[in-house]
C-alpha cells in the first residue's frame, strides 16, 4: 500500500474531513495503487477514490469497465469497486454488461476466470457513468453528507446537483499533499529505484555531450537510458530552461544539466554541472563554492529543520566561499508530484515555514545562471531519516568535464 492510512485519518481529523475524494490521477493512484489505461492518457473524471475517515467505512476505486481486468493483476488494496460504462444503454446496476463475449465450450485459462469473476462481483452495484459510480461509492461509505476534501471543487458541486446535497465541499488539493509529504517505505523504495535511475541516465546522457552536441541527442540518451531501467525521462535541460547560450554544447562554456524522470510514477531528480574541455580558475572556485553550500545544508537536513534555515545556511555558506553572486536555493519535497508539498497555488517554493520530518523526501535544488558568463547546478533527493538524512544517489557533485 502506497498510502499512508494513519496520516491520511490524522490529517483529515485536522481539517475535520469526513472523507477524501481523489479525481486527480496520482491521488487515485495513492488511494489505491491502480493505474489504468485511461490515467495513463490523463483522461479527466474516468477514475475517482473515495476514503472515508471512519475505519470501517469502505474506501473506494471507481474505474471504467473495461479497466476491471487490470485489477486481476494490480490489486487493489480498497474493497469497494464499483465500475461503469460510458454507454448508459449497455447493463444495468443489476446486470452488468459483458464485457467481452466467451466463446461457447471453450475452456477459460485462469486469468479469464479471474477477469470474469471480477465483471460478476459488479453485480448490485455497476452503475452507467462516472459520476453515479461516484455517488454510489460515497453513499455505500456513508458519505452522502457531510464535509468531504477533493481535489477538483467541480466533482464535489456535480455530485450535490445528482442529488447528494448534504456534501460541504472542501479544497483538498494542499491537503493529499499535507498526507503525502510523510512517505512510507514503500514510497521511499520506489523514490530510491526512481533516484537511482534517474541518476544513471542522467550521467549516461551527460557523458554523451560532446563539442557541438544538440538537445536533442543528450535527450535521446537519456530517454533510451531510462527505457532500459523500466520508467520514463521526463526532460533534461542544458544550459536553462531555455536551452544553452550556444545553442549546443560548446567546448569550454560550462552547461547545467537538470534532469526529471519517474519510475512507478514516482519522480527522480537531479542536477549536475558539465563542461567539454577544462573549465576556468573562476568558474572552478565558483562551483566549489556551490558544492560547499550544498554540502552544509546536506548536513543540516533533519527532523525539526526549518527549510529557510537551510536555504540560508547554504546561501551563506557559499557567499563564505567566494561566490557572492550566488542567490537561489530551493527545497521541495519529491514523490508522485515533482513538488510534493503543499504549496500556494501557482508557486512551487514551499513557504519558509516548512519544517523537516522524519520520511520526508526532499530535493535540495542549487541552479545559478549568470548571462554572459555560465550556468551551473547542484541538486540531489535526500530521505530524512529519525536522526539525519541519506542521499538517494551515489553520483558524485563533483563538476563533470568531459574530453
Amino acid at each position: 500500500m502506497l498510502l499512508n492510512l494513519p496520516r491520511a485519518r490524522e490529517i483529515m481529523t485536522k481539517h475535520r474531513l469526513d472523507g477524501l475524494v481523489a479525481s486527480h490521477r496520482v491521488n487515485v493512484y495513492y488511494l489505491t495503487d491502480f493505474w489504468g489505461a485511461l490515467m495513463r492518457i490523463d483522461r479527466a473524471f474516468s477514475n475517482f477514490a473515495v476514503l472515508p475517515r471512519a475505519e470501517r467505512a469502505p474506501a473506494a476505486l471507481v474505474t471504467a469497465m473495461a479497466e476491471l481486468h487490470a485489477l486481476a493483476e494490480h490489486r487493489t488494496w480498497v474493497p469497494n469497486v464499483i465500475a461503469y460504462a460510458r454507454n448508459p444503454e449497455v447493463g444495468t446496476e443489476d446486470a452488468p454488461p459483458e464485457l467481452y463475449p466467451t466463446r461457447a465450450g471453450a475452456p477459460l485459462t485462469d486469468q479469464e476466470r479471474a477477469w470474469n469473476t471480477l465483471i460478476a462481483g459488479q453485480q448490485g452495484k455497476f452503475q452507467p457513468t462516472p459520476l453515479l459510480a461516484l455517488k454510489r461509492a460515497l453513499t455505500d461509505a456513508g458519505l452522502s453528507r457531510g464535509r468531504i476534501g477533493c481535489d477538483d471543487l467541480r466533482v464535489l458541486q456535480w455530485l450535490r446537483d445528482l442529488g447528494l446535497p448534504g456534501i460541504e465541499p472542501v479544497d483538498a488539493t494542499n491537503i493529499f499533499r499535507e498526507i503525502r509529504v510523510i512517505k512510507t517505505k514503500a514510497e521511499v523504495a520506489l523514490l530510491r529505484r526512481a533516484a537511482v535511475a534517474n541518476a544513471n541516465a542522467c550521467d549516461r546522457a551527460t557523458r554523451a555531450a560532446h563539442d557541438g552536441a544538440t538537445l536533442e541527442e543528450i535527450e535521446t540518451v537519456f530517454n533510451i537510458e531510462w527505457a532500459k531501467q523500466g520508467g520514463r525521462g521526463i526532460y533534461i535541460l542544458l544550459g536553462s530552461a531555455g536551452g544553452m547560450r550556444y545553442g549546443r554544447v560548446r567546448r569550454g562554456d560550462p552547461f547545467m544539466v537538470d534532469a526529471l524522470g519517474e519510475f512507478a510514477h514516482y519522480h527522480g531528480d537531479i542536477g549536475r554541472t558539465a563542461i567539454v574541455g577544462p573549465p576556468s580558475g573562476d568558474f572552478s572556485r565558483s562551483f566549489r563554492a556551490i558544492k560547499a553550500g550544498w554540502e552544509a545544508a546536506r548536513d543540516a537536513a533533519k527532523p525539526g529543520a526549518r527549510v529557510a534555515d537551510l536555504i540560508d545556511l547554504a546561501v551563506g555558506v557559499v557567499h563564505k566561499s567566494g561566490f557572492p553572486q550566488f542567490h537561489r536555493a530551493v527545497v521541495h519535497s519529491i514523490g508522485l508530484e515533482h513538488t510534493d508539498n503543499p504549496a500556494s497555488h501557482g508557486l512551487e517554493t514551499p513557504s519558509g515555514d516548512m519544517v523537516l520530518a522524519e520520511d520526508m523526501v526532499i530535493s535540495f535544488d542549487m541552479p545559478h545562471h549568470e548571462l554572459g558568463w555560465a550556468h551551473m547546478h547542484l541538486e540531489d533527493t535526500l530521505h530524512i531519516t529519525g536522526s539525519g538524512n541519506v542521499p538517494l544517489t551515489q553520483l558524485p557533485l563533483d563538476l563533470t568535464e568531459l574530453a
